[in-house]
């Protein structure tokens, strides 16, 4: 079962915390789901207690959307961590994998 966590503070601007060095490499479908990662990386680090000085990557082409467009799922890494980050856009959540 996965635990779904909120990212909505950090989309909407009202959460508190460091924002963590991202980039996609690549591209991806919609700006839409770039911040989405963004944003749930910020949540995930800083409420796990994370290196929030650790620059995250992303590869376009390690990013999936599903057919409605309501989730994604992307394989993130940096310098100790592989991550699959699923999101929910429409409810701005998300899970993820430690790999």
């Amino acid at each position: 079962m996965l635990e779904w966590d909120s990212y909505k503070d950090w989309f909407d601007g009202e959460a508190e915390g460091q924002c963590v060095s991202y980039e996609t490499i690549g591209e991806i479908h919609d700006s839409i789901y770039d911040v989405g990662l963004s944003c749930a990386i910020d949540d995930y680090v800083n409420r796990t207690g994370g290196d929030v000085e650790s620059k995250w990557e992303a590869y376009g082409n390690d990013i999936y959307v599903g057919k409605n467009g309501y989730i994604a799922c992307a394989y993130c890494r940096n310098e100790g961590q592989n991550i699959i980050f699923i999101l929910d856009i429409s409810n701005k959540a998300y899970a993820v994998i430690e790999l």
